[in-house]
């Protein structure tokens, strides 16, 4: 819910600082990124959960949909602030270092509460780090990008 809220501020952020084109592209990714891509593959895949878990929770594990969507969301943050925002060295090393604790910090809690193999956050980063390459590869090959 917290990841949701935070990505509409993102596209409004983006829109307004950047134009409905790249607010959009934005959106598109993290929607697949967050939402549509992770629950595929869970309906595809049908693994269930871990059996001794520290909490209770429904769904399948495979992939994890937390380490999907804060690598779809705090990695395309800090890309876009790195790309088009931050300016110093020492800032696009701080944001990115700072977005591969936090992902990493998801990623361990979810195996550590029992609720996820490690395969289960593996394939969830990897998804969405794959998603975020295609994604920024679209953005610079774009002509609407090209023409602005």
């Amino acid at each position: 819910m917290i990841l949701t809220l935070f990505s509409v501020l993102l596209f409004l952020f983006l829109w307004k600082t950047k134009g409905l084109f790249f607010s959009l592209w934005a959106g598109f990714t993290l929607l697949l990124g967050e939402l549509v891509l992770p629950q595929i593959v869970k309906h595809i895949e049908l693994r269930p959960r871990p059996l001794d878990k520290l909490i209770s929770i429904s769904g399948y594990s495979f992939p994890s949909g937390h380490a999907a969507g804060s690598t779809a969301f705090y990695g395309l943050t800090a890309l876009i602030l790195i790309l088009f925002f931050l300016k110093k060295a020492w800032q696009k090393w701080i944001i990115g270092i700072l977005a591969f604790l936090l992902i990493s910090l998801i990623m361990f809690s979810r195996v550590y509460l029992g609720v996820h193999y490690p395969s289960d956050v593996l394939a969830g980063f990897s998804l969405s780090a794959s998603l975020l390459s295609f994604s920024f590869y679209f953005l610079f090959k774009s002509p609407i990008l090209q023409r602005s």
